[in-house]
């Protein structure tokens, strides 16, 4: 059994408390909303705040010849780039968006400026390929029924066969694939033929195994956080089931419970190398210590 399961999650939820039948607001989908608010407001900052990489991923991005600005991806929490890196090279610099406008088309990028929701490499190459790093956004828990459960799996002709076909599943919408321990193996892919249990894609990755699921893009019926995450979720929300149904005893024992859960958590997720400082680079686009977006000099 995957104990990392959104229907694992609710179990544990349900058998911990006692939910009114009748009550509308204590559906699968609520309780699963009110795991998504303690993630999203709770767990992200603090892991985030530890430096050690959980949530970072890379993509490429082509290079387009002539053009001077990329956008950040969508998924990049709070539009921070961890680094950006031109052909595998190192991390690029970062430069004042003034110095942006002096930029030449052409050569070696050896740093990036920022506009909006835009990263512009100095000076603007005409071919290669970036690579930027990002903390990417969690996905929001749904029903399990609502995904389908990859059985089978033919990567080179970009097939895979899935248990069942959820009524969301068509040819314009995008998709995720998730892994059965929570990692986002592909994100935002569309799928050119959908029929009975079997979808095609332009191109699989080679890690999706039997096991995997088919989720609507931003969905995922996999937590995609550390195991050690899901007790104090199920605690976090019980807690605030029981806040609203305003049994102030019940709520102090609930509180305390959930204390207890936060502070193994954090215990748990602590960095492992005692008495080590992070080293940063330079270069890095991404400074943890100070939450901001880019690091306060210019890296070149």
């Amino acid at each position: 059994m995957n104990n990392l399961l959104t229907s694992s999650l609710l179990d544990s939820i349900k058998n911990k408390i006692s939910l009114p039948a009748e009550q509308e607001r204590f559906s699968d989908a609520n309780i699963l909303a009110m795991a998504d608010e303690f993630i999203v407001s709770e767990l992200v900052p603090h892991l985030m705040n530890l430096n050690l990489d959980l949530l970072t991923v890379s993509e490429d991005i082509t290079v387009v010849p002539g053009k001077k600005s990329y956008n950040i991806p969508k998924r990049a929490i709070s539009k921070v780039l961890r680094a950006v890196r031109y052909n595998n090279g190192q991390s690029l610099g970062y430069a004042a968006l003034e110095d942006s406008y002096m930029a030449q088309n052409g050569g070696q990028p050896y740093a990036v400026a920022f506009q909006g929701d835009y990263f512009l490499p100095i000076p603007y190459p005409s071919s290669g390929t970036f690579q930027v790093s990002y903390a990417c956004s969690v996905s929001s828990l749904v029903p399990v029924s609502v995904c389908g459960l990859i059985n089978n799996v033919n990567a080179g002709a970009g097939i895979v066969s899935i248990s069942n076909t959820p009524s969301t599943f068509v040819t314009t919408v995008k998709f995720d694939i998730v892994s059965q321990d929570g990692r986002i193996l592909q994100k935002d892919i569309l799928s050119s033929d959908i029929s009975t249990n079997q979808m095609t894609f332009a191109s699989l990755s080679d890690e999706i195994q039997i096991g995997d699921y088919v989720c609507l893009a931003r969905e995922s019926c996999v937590v995609t956080l550390p195991s050690e995450a899901m007790p104090v979720i199920a605690e976090a929300v019980c807690l605030q089931i029981i806040k609203s149904q305003g049994d102030v005893e019940l709520f102090s024992i609930a509180k305390a419970q959930y204390d207890t859960m936060w502070k193994m958590f954090k215990t748990n997720m602590s960095p492992k190398l005692v008495n080590k400082t992070p080293k940063v680079s330079p270069n890095c686009l991404y400074n943890n210590y100070r939450n901001q977006r880019l690091l306060n000099n210019r890296g070149y």
